[in-house]
């Protein structure tokens, strides 16, 4: 997950969590947007889900967040460029959670529990 608070108001945000058409951010909403604890009518907060994260959660923030703004840039076209001269990142936060339940994801597998 991440969040990113910019030094503008995106023109292209909604009340809502917005599936994406991106390959790697699955999900993101303009907190400043959803949330009256973060309103904020000058700038705004996007919060991500970056997924399928398997070979990213070794990498650096860095390159996370510089990945992320070339997706960024796909879907706020007028607002967000990857080489940040558009709106700029005011704030970054990466929080990696790595799987803990020692089983990969299969699709379309039911949920089994361990018997002890």
């Amino acid at each position: 997950m991440q969040v990113l608070r910019f030094d503008r108001k995106l023109k292209n945000t909604y009340d809502h969590l917005l599936f994406s058409r991106s390959p790697l951010l699955s999900v993101y909403t303009d907190m400043s947007v959803t949330c009256k604890e973060y309103y904020n009518p000058n700038q705004s907060m996007l919060e991500l889900v970056f997924a399928p994260a398997e070979e990213w959660i070794s990498r650096s923030d860095s390159e996370i967040i510089d990945e992320t703004m070339k997706e960024l840039a796909k879907l706020f076209l007028d607002e967000i460029s990857a080489d940040r001269s558009k709106a700029k990142i005011v704030k970054d936060h990466v929080v990696k959670t790595p799987r803990l339940d020692g089983q990969p994801f299969k699709p379309f597998c039911k949920f089994q529990r361990f018997q002890s």
